[in-house]
């Protein structure tokens, strides 16, 4: 057996495995030691070990293997100068399938490479500078604790985005400082430096988990997702950290359910809550002792639609409708724009149209908050009533009526109001790719329609 022994870095492996090739030392006759330790003598030691096969004094390899084995180096194992050495003697025999990644210690190598490149994208996305203004030193301080070594790998992306500003990095296996012109690296980190940058990341920094909380949506929490995309032990260095399990504890608790209710119910206007109305509302098992907000203004055309989304009439649907109004004549200010089913479902933002059935609010829901919508439509008292979808014109026509029989006619509801059946824009989105135009005509002949009956503009 035979000692390879080096500085831990790797131009100091690669000499090291460029003497041992040279004198023809096999892979298994090597015990690879960092610094300066004295071996043990015991049976198995033989500093004077015959090589087992000739090895030529002129080395041949590929020109990308000393790449990858450099970046698989930073990979933190106990054999990984093993590996390295391994497929470097294996390429040197002629196997140029050692470094494949359909070979067993190909696939190993690469899948170190992987890792790593990973845990470099990991420190660009999640390290956090603090800003230390007042401080002697530099500008800007990190505490990071990668999984692997790639300090020297990462620090050139820090370098070419902050410009002149001076800055510290510092890792539990080494730090890097920029003084604007020049990358330092000191390997391990300095005990002097460790703490200045571990006291610089308990600055409590406020203002950004503010914004954080802010723009956290619990309808849109994925656990696994956000876990797999932000790992969960880059938490405790990462300001809005402390706050992610809070934010998942109250989504689960109920913000996921709820949503963005409390936005949508706020809008101003008078509210309606009548005794009748208020009593079915607390049946229905979305409720949430909110009701719908009523415009004081009545308008002649009630714009009726299924249940709302995130941004009522918003989004891709909310623009078409926009574009239908402005062709028939119209616009928002003319319309009163309202819902069948009053509380916000979470799951109707969902672009996926296999899930169509799922997102249709169930019968039940139409009849708990048919009450509230007359109610509303008598403080309104329009001229005419345009029904876009199924669930608006089931709410005003009974849960037993022919949508596909309705469609494009006038008729009367059980109050004697007029009504026009339609298509919600986003069933042009979904469910008409081939006559998207046809239905999207029929959308503009229904509002013109329902202009006439109403007398606007005429």
């Amino acid at each position: 057996m035979q000692f390879g022994r080096f500085d831990g870095s790797f131009a100091g492996w690669r000499d090291e495995a460029r003497r041992l090739l040279q004198a023809g030392v096999p892979p298994h006759a090597v015990i690879w030691e960092v610094g300066e330790t004295h071996a043990i003598q015991d049976l198995f030691h033989d500093d004077g070990a015959k090589p087992c096969q000739q090895v030529p004094a002129s080395l041949s390899i590929p020109r990308q293997l000393p790449d990858l084995l450099e970046v698989a180096a930073c990979f933190r194992d106990d054999n990984r100068w093993a590996l390295l050495y391994r497929i470097l003697w294996r390429v040197c025999q002629g196997d140029r399938s050692a470094m494949l990644a359909g070979d067993l210690d190909g696939s190993q190598l690469h899948r170190r490479i992987k890792a790593v490149h990973r845990e470099v994208h990991h420190m660009h996305a999640f390290l956090r500078f603090r800003d230390m203004p007042e401080a002697a030193g530099p500008a800007f301080i990190a505490w990071h604790e990668p999984a692997h070594d790639i300090l020297q790998m990462a620090v050139e992306h820090f370098a070419q985005r902050m410009g002149n500003s001076t800055w510290l990095i510092a890792t539990p296996g080494g730090a890097a400082c920029w003084d604007g012109t020049e990358i330092r690296i000191s390997t391990p980190c300095p005990p002097a430096l460790e703490a200045l940058a571990r006291a610089a990341a308990e600055i409590d920094d406020s203002l950004w988990l503010a914004y954080y909380k802010s723009t956290f949506n619990p309808t849109r929490l994925n656990r696994e997702c956000l876990e797999r995309n932000l790992p969960v032990r880059f938490w405790k260095h990462l300001p809005e950290g402390q706050a992610i399990p809070a934010l998942i504890c109250e989504a689960r608790a109920g913000g996921q359910s709820n949503g963005q209710l409390a936005a949508i119910t706020s809008m101003h206007g008078r509210t309606i809550a009548t005794p009748a109305s208020a009593k079915r509302c607390q049946s229905c098992p979305r409720h949430s002792n909110r009701y719908q907000a009523i415009s004081e203004e009545l308008r002649g055309l009630v714009l009726l639609a299924g249940q709302p989304g995130a941004r009522p009439f918003g989004g891709a649907a909310g623009r078409l409708l926009d574009q239908a109004l402005q062709e028939a004549g119209l616009d928002r200010s003319q319309a009163y724009l309202t819902y069948a089913v009053k509380h916000f479902n979470p799951l109707v933002e969902i672009k996926a149209r296999a899930r169509r059935q799922l997102l249709m609010p169930a019968i039940e829901e139409v009849s708990n908050c048919r009450p509230c919508l007359q109610a509303e439509l008598d403080r309104v008292q329009p001229k005419a009533i345009l029904a876009l979808g199924k669930t608006a014109a089931q709410a005003l026509l009974g849960d037993n009526c022919e949508f596909d029989k309705l469609y494009g006619r006038l008729v009367e509801d059980q109050a004697g109001r007029r009504v026009l059946v339609g298509d919600h824009p986003s069933e042009l989105l979904w469910n008409h790719p081939a006559g998207r135009q046809w239905a999207y005509d029929a959308l503009v002949l229904s509002l013109r329609q329902a202009r006439r009956l109403c007398g606007i503009g005429a």
